[in-house]
């Protein structure tokens, strides 16, 4: 943690604000999506030697996500796993958990 620390506090206080430009219909309500996020973090974060990758499996029920921050150093900050059950059991349901966990694990580590 001796590079990555205060590689991910600098890039912290250049994040972009998290635009909530997308509207769910259901609920009527404004969200940011997937793009959004990475729009808000990506930059500031490659501008610190930091790297956002995640890591999937999927099982019966759904898709586990865990969002980590690699540093050029090789230090990582990881985010913790987050399962999120697919609604349907096709690809679409599989595709928005996945979608869907990306987004919130993205955020929680940032």
């Amino acid at each position: 943690m001796l590079k990555i620390a205060p590689a991910f506090i600098a890039a912290k206080k250049a994040f972009a604000p998290l635009l909530k430009d997308k509207t769910n219909p259901a609920f009527r309500s404004k969200y940011a999506d997937l793009g959004a996020c990475i729009d808000a973090v990506e930059d500031a974060l490659l501008a610190n030697d930091i790297a956002v990758y995640h890591e999937t499996s999927e099982d019966a029920a759904g898709i586990t996500v865990e969002c980590v921050l690699l540093h050029s150093s090789g230090e990582t900050i990881r985010g913790g796993k987050l399962h999120v059950p697919a609604a349907k059991q096709d690809p679409q349901g599989y595709g928005s958990a996945l979608t869907y966990a990306r987004r919130y694990s993205l955020t929680a580590v940032c």
